[in-house]
């Protein structure tokens, strides 16, 4: 398999998603156990993607499903990117205590953030920030309803995060999120 090669960089992104009603929730759990025990066998990071149902505030009861399956598989020190992370600073500190080493993606979505998820992107550590246009997808507020999220758009959730943190720079932000980025899947510019 691809694993036994050594030159997978990551698994997923896979999650538990209840925002829409399928798969059924148990669908979804076995998959996402099968998947976490793969990247835990391989040694390789996972990048999960976690969303609550409509009454599911910044995900919270996802997250704490989603902690309870990768605790139950992945050793404390395991490499996981939250992709798209919604939660608020209480969900940020739950990952982060499970699993210190946890990284958090940003999307566009950063600038419409409630003020607990701006809380979550001020006390997340810098070398925790990951930034992501979740292409087609998280387009930014000026971009025309039909239009869509684009690569080109990353500067704008640096514009969200700068905004956010105290003294932070767009540049700053850029370049700590593409630093962040290649340490954590490994790669060299």
């Amino acid at each position: 398999t691809l694993l036994k090669t050594g030159k997978l960089r990551v698994l997923g992104e896979v999650g538990l998603d209840f925002s829409t009603g399928a798969p059924q929730p148990q669908i979804q759990i076995s998959t996402l156990r099968w998947v976490l025990a793969m990247a835990s066998q391989g040694g390789v990071p996972v990048v999960l993607h976690v969303r609550g149902g409509k009454d599911d505030v910044h995900s919270a009861q996802a997250h704490i499903q989603c902690i309870r399956q990768c605790r139950a598989i992945l050793n404390k020190g395991h490499p996981i990117h939250l992709h798209c992370f919604d939660g608020g600073w209480e969900q940020a500190q739950q990952w982060m205590d499970n699993f210190p080493g946890v990284h958090f993606g940003f999307t566009g979505a950063v600038n419409a953030f409630s003020e607990d998820q701006k809380l979550a992107v001020v006390r997340i550590p810098r070398d925790r920030l990951l930034l992501e246009s979740d292409a087609p997808y998280f387009r930014p507020a000026w971009v025309p309803r039909a239009g869509y999220g684009h690569p080109k758009y990353l500067a704008e959730v640096a514009r969200g995060i700068a905004a956010i943190r105290q003294g932070a720079t767009v540049d700053g932000a850029l370049q700590e999120g593409g630093m962040n980025a290649l340490r954590f899947y490994g790669l060299r510019v």
